[in-house]
């Protein structure tokens, strides 16, 4: 008995060439994506752009927008939010306090800007200066 695990007996499916034409090599190996049902679905969203339209009429409430912006400043690794406050006013996002750095002053703004509901981010953080000993 030939006991050869990569030979010519391990069976039909394993010599058959066609088994892998659905495979996109250039991609790094993985199966190809252009294909399979739940890719048309992000594609016909992308192409047409109705991903986000709610119904007519309908708009995020302010504190569920509020809630959104906090979380999102909680989260974030380079913003301190201690020193921020929020509020909301018919989904435009008002920031107010202080920060350390002008980066963490863009990326408030740039962490909430793109949160459901938020029309447009009012950044009035102010970059305090560190006194240091």
């Amino acid at each position: 008995m030939n006991d050869n695990r990569f030979g010519s007996d391990r069976g039909p499916s394993y010599g058959d060439d066609n088994l892998y034409l659905d495979r996109d090599y250039s991609v790094g190996g993985g199966v190809s994506m252009e294909n399979h049902e739940w890719d048309r679905g992000f594609r016909y969203q992308k192409e047409h752009g109705h991903y986000g339209k709610g119904p007519k009429g309908w708009k995020y409430p302010d504190e569920r927008i509020k809630e959104y912006v906090c979380d999102a400043l909680t989260r974030n690794m380079i913003v301190d939010a201690s020193d921020i406050e929020v509020g909301v006013l018919d989904g435009t996002v008002l920031l107010e306090g202080s920060v350390t750095s002008r980066e963490m002053k863009r990326e408030a703004e740039r962490c909430v800007e793109s949160l459901p509901g938020v029309q447009d981010v009012r950044n009035e953080i102010l970059v305090r200066d560190i006194i240091r000993d």
